[in-house]
């Protein structure tokens, strides 16, 4: 049986479990972007389909893709990542900077070339605070696609970003990376992105993002540039 399949089931199942156990903890996540803590509560959950158009440069065969992220606060320092994977709360000993750190086993795809793969990410983020409108974001992640026909990919991607708050319910946010390639494919690249949140109460918003890189000219193929190409992205993100 798929082994992803099985895992949506077990987080139906959780799911379903833990709707009634949901208290006070769901009403005090603050409706604020820059006022989030980098994991949700305990017993929350957050899912977030969208659609994402890649853009391929100057090839004609650009692609819409469905996406889906989920997690769910498994205690107030550790939530669960779909499809397989946990984000814990470090010790706070940066002052105000709050950091988390991530391990992800997912991303199960088929490229002409390489044949099947998965890929495994590993990374640590942190927010700090400015002020009750602005945050500093910051993240960096090690990602390994690993395949049954070539050797596999490893990326190296770091992310600086500033995160504005319009009110309680809207705010916008801008993020420089540059990442590193090596293994089936050598390369490298910037990529800048804007986001724009839409909030329609503290449960539930959508997310609109553009993504900019060099790692759209002449790709003849999405792997491994699919999360590094021009990219527009629309997203649900639903608490509850």
């Amino acid at each position: 049986m798929n082994t992803k399949f099985i895992v949506l089931v077990l987080a139906v199942f959780l799911m379903l479990c833990s709707v009634g156990a949901l208290d006070a903890k769901e009403n005090s996540y603050p409706a604020n972007q820059v006022k989030r803590p980098l994991l949700i509560p305990m017993g929350m959950w957050e899912i977030s389909p969208g659609f994402v158009y890649i853009q391929k440069g100057q090839n004609s065969d650009n692609h819409i893709l469905p996406t889906l992220d989920l997690r769910y606060g498994i205690n107030d320092n550790m939530e669960f990542l779909y499809p397989l994977g946990i984000r814990v709360r470090l010790p706070n000993g940066f002052g105000s900077l709050e950091t988390a750190a991530r391990g992800v086993v997912g991303g199960v795809g088929y490229s002409s070339s390489a044949g099947m793969m998965f890929m495994a990410e590993a990374g640590i983020e942190g927010k700090h605070r400015v002020n009750d409108k602005f945050a500093v974001e910051l993240d960096g992640e090690l990602r390994h696609w690993y395949t049954d026909r070539v050797n596999g990919n490893s990326g190296l991607k770091l992310s600086v970003g500033g995160l504005y708050g319009l009110n309680d319910l809207q705010a916008v946010s801008v993020t420089g990376s540059f990442v590193k390639l090596w293994g089936f494919d050598d390369d490298d690249g910037l990529v800048g992105a804007v986001a724009f949140y839409y909030g329609l109460d503290a449960r539930t918003e959508i997310v609109g993002e553009i993504a900019f890189s060099n790692f759209s000219q002449n790709r003849s193929e999405l792997y491994p540039y699919a999360d590094f190409m021009d990219t527009y992205k629309i997203t649900v993100n639903w608490r509850f």
